[in-house]
C-alpha cells in the first residue's frame, strides 16, 4: 500500500543526494510538494497519483540541482561585485579623506590620530581587495572588477597635476608635494595592481594545468 510520508521521506531523500543540501531551499520545496498534494486529493485524485503529479510538476532531482547551483552562482557573483564596488568605493573615501584632511586649503601634512586611522582603514580595505580579486574567479565578477579598478585609476590619474597657486580667497601658496599625490595615484591604482597580479597567476596556472594534462594524454 502506499504510503504517502514515505514518499516524500524518500524524495527528500533524492533531493539530499543530488546536492540540494541547503535546509531552507528543500524546506519550501517539500511545502510546494506538500500544498500541490493537498491540493489534489481535495479534487478527488489518490495519494500515489497526487504524489507523482507534484514530484512532476517540482521537477526531477537534477533538473532542481542545476537551477540550484545556477541560483547560488548568481548571488555569489552579484556579492562579489557589490564587494568590490564597496572596497573600491572605501578605498577611494579614505583616501580623498586624508587629502581634504592634509590638503584641503593648503599643503599641512598632520599626523594625528585622525591620519593614522586612515592610514589603518586603507590597509583594511587593501587587504580586502586582495581576498575579493583571489575569490574572483567567474566572468562576471571579474569583467565588473576590472572596469571599476580602470575607472578608479582614471580618476586617480585625474588628481596627479599639482594645485594652481595664485590670489584670492580660495588660492593656494603652497601645492602638495610630488610624493603626496604620486603616493595618492599609487594608492587609487592598487586594485587594478591586484587584480592583474590575481588574473596572471590564474592563467599561469591553468597554463600549467593543461601541460600537464597533455603530458599524461602522452
Amino acid at each position: 500500500m502506499f504510503n504517502l510520508e514515505q514518499a516524500i521521506s524518500e524524495w527528500r531523500r533524492q533531493m539530499l543526494t543530488a546536492g540540494i543540501t541547503s535546509p531552507v531551499p528543500l524546506d519550501e520545496l517539500e511545502s510546494h510538494l506538500r500544498d500541490d498534494i493537498e491540493q489534489q486529493i481535495k479534487s478527488g485524485i489518490n495519494a500515489q497519483q497526487t504524489f507523482e503529479n507534484a514530484v512532476t510538476r517540482i521537477g526531477q532531482a537534477n533538473v532542481l540541482k542545476s537551477e540550484f547551483n545556477k541560483s547560488k552562482g548568481m548571488k555569489r557573483i552579484i556579492m562579489m561585485i557589490i564587494g568590490w564596488f564597496a572596497a573600491i568605493g572605501t578605498l577611494v573615501w579614505l583616501v580623498l579623506g586624508l587629502s581634504f584632511h592634509w590638503n584641503f586649503w593648503d599643503w599641512s601634512a598632520t599626523w594625528d590620530t585622525g591620519t593614522w586611522l586612515s592610514f589603518l582603514g586603507i590597509l583594511i580595505v587593501i587587504a580586502a581587495i586582495w581576498f575579493l580579486a583571489k575569490a574572483s574567479r567567474d566572468k562576471a565578477s571579474r569583467a565588473m572588477s576590472l572596469l571599476a579598478c580602470i575607472l578608479v585609476a582614471g580618476f586617480a590619474v585625474s588628481l596627479f597635476p599639482a594645485e594652481t597657486t595664485g590670489q584670492g580667497f580660495l588660492a593656494r601658496t603652497q601645492p602638495s608635494p610630488f610624493w603626496f599625490r604620486g603616493g595618492r595615484v599609487l594608492l587609487l591604482c592598487v586594485p587594478g595592481i591586484i587584480w592583474f597580479c590575481w588574473r596572471r597567476r590564474r592563467l599561469a596556472q591553468s597554463d600549467s594545468t593543461k601541460g600537464s594534462q597533455a603530458l599524461h594524454a602522452e
